[in-house]
């Protein structure tokens, strides 16, 4: 019991850091097509800090 309690840990941790990482990387797509005048309404730490929570 052990043993597969172990193994599915460490499976839905992968599976929970590759879906962060999908997730983050859309993030920063989406941002990154946004227009120009949008950048300027933003404060300057605010993306970083949006892609980090």
């Amino acid at each position: 019991m052990f043993i597969t309690s172990y193994i599915q840990i460490a499976c839905f941790e992968s599976y929970a850091e590759n879906l962060v990482h999908k997730l983050r990387k859309e993030y920063l797509k989406a941002i990154l097509r946004q227009q120009i005048q949008w950048f300027d309404k933003q404060q300057t730490g605010n993306l970083t800090a949006r892609l980090t929570e």
